[in-house]
């Protein structure tokens, strides 16, 4: 019977120890995605400053740039004008997208993180 107590208390033992290491895992996994979460959050906000400041400045982040010129020759410099202000406004648009889905996933991430400190 005493024997059998043993093995029992060291089972409960070793099940506590497992646990609490355990434990201590998952809560070292849960600081680490945070922390990830954290830093993913700090890029898409840099990313969502440069976009409102090429905004309110006018100017295209230099990867949106659209480099396309007419296929045809020659051309007016009435039509070129009328070209650049289009490939202007497209690059506008495409700065505001990005702007709105930069947005929806900082509100994902802050999702994320609530959601891991609830943990």
């Amino acid at each position: 019977m005493k024997a059998y107590l043993l093995i029992n208390i060291e089972i409960v033992i070793l099940l506590v120890l497992h646990n609490t290491i355990f434990g201590m895992e998952l809560f070292e996994r849960n600081l680490l995605q945070i922390d990830y979460l954290m830093q993913k959050e700090i890029r898409y906000e840099h990313h969502q400053k440069n976009f409102l400041r090429s905004l309110e400045e006018g100017i295209t982040p230099t990867g949106l740039k659209i480099k396309t010129k007419p296929g045809i020759l020659p051309i007016s410099e009435g039509f070129q004008e009328t070209w650049n202000s289009i490939l202007l406004t497209t690059e506008q648009h495409l700065v505001e997208l990005l702007l709105k889905e930069s947005n929806n996933i900082i509100t994902d991430i802050q999702i994320q993180i609530q959601a891991s400190l609830a943990k």
